[in-house]
């Protein structure tokens, strides 16, 4: 019983877990760590935009796990689910940006515990815990390629230079 509660608590804080992980994983890359950190606070707010649009309601009769007085704003809302929303857009960083398997398999059991946990404790329906995962991912992709696009033409800018100095 003690497995399972540890389990759910590690599902519950996986947003924080993972992000985390592709945080540290970037301490190389400092403009792929700025761009996942803009990212980051982009995704956040994105997800209280959407919940504030859709204002779609959580399940009902949650199962008790958190203080729900923390639950205010737009997070009384379910649509999308900002868990699978935050975890999905840190894993997907993490493997584009060709994180280590050994940080990638840890983090996807990470994000299948944070799906399990807001299911089980009736915090989301699985519509919007597959939506959030897909608005994480996207948004993950959205940064990356533009963060590539801007490493790419910077590369190229600084060929065409050391050309014309010939």
């Amino acid at each position: 019983m003690e497995l399972i509660k540890s389990l759910d608590y590690i599902g519950y804080q996986g947003p924080i877990i993972t992000s985390s992980i592709t945080f540290l994983s970037l301490l190389g890359k400092p403009i792929y760590l700025f761009m996942f950190i803009i990212g980051s606070i982009l995704n956040y707010s994105l997800n209280n935009e959407i919940k504030m649009m859709i204002k779609e309601p959580r399940p009902k009769n949650p199962l008790p796990f958190i203080d729900d007085q923390l639950i205010k704003g737009s997070q009384i809302y379910g649509m999308p689910s900002g868990h699978a929303q935050i975890v999905s857009f840190a894993i997907t960083f993490l493997i584009l940006t060709k994180g280590s398997i050994w940080l990638i398999l840890p983090s996807l059991f990470i994000f299948s515990l944070t799906l399990i946990q807001r299911w089980k404790y009736r915090r989301h329906t699985v519509e919007q815990l597959i939506f959030g995962s897909f608005t994480g991912s996207f948004l993950s992709y959205v940064c990356f390629y533009f963060t590539d696009f801007y490493l790419q033409t910077r590369k190229n800018i600084k060929h065409i230079n050391f050309f014309s100095q010939i």
